[in-house]
């Protein structure tokens, strides 16, 4: 969701890409792509996808939805590296805990200095 939220904010002004530690299955995101219709935004095309295919050192800002997550990526420290707290609500959500992950997550954003 942050990804989808990111560029709608953002546009084409910078490059926005997700990855995930351990990425659900495509059919497995329907609640996210539920919750960011709500926002007006169609992510129906979205694929997850897991860090080993991303190259880190090619951004120059990498947020971590949680301290769990921050922790784990041991080659990434300093500036480059923000962690947000904003857990994710895939195990045992309903759908109005993507909507309100989603607002926290458009907090944050509205909140971010780049």
């Amino acid at each position: 969701m942050a990804e989808y939220l990111a560029r709608e904010k953002f546009r084409d002004r910078i490059r926005v890409e997700s990855a995930g530690l351990a990425p659900q299955a495509a059919e497995d995101a329907k609640s996210a792509i539920c919750a960011l219709r709500s926002f007006g935004i169609d992510a129906s095309a979205h694929v997850p996808r897991g860090l080993g295919g991303v190259n880190l050192e090619s951004f120059d800002l990498i947020i971590a939805m949680e301290k769990s997550v921050a922790a784990k990526l041991a080659a990434v420290r300093g500036a480059r590296l923000r962690t947000w707290n904003i857990p994710d609500p895939w195990i045992g959500a309903r759908p109005e805990d993507y909507i309100k992950c989603a607002r926290r997550i458009i907090r944050e954003l509205t909140q971010l200095r780049l």
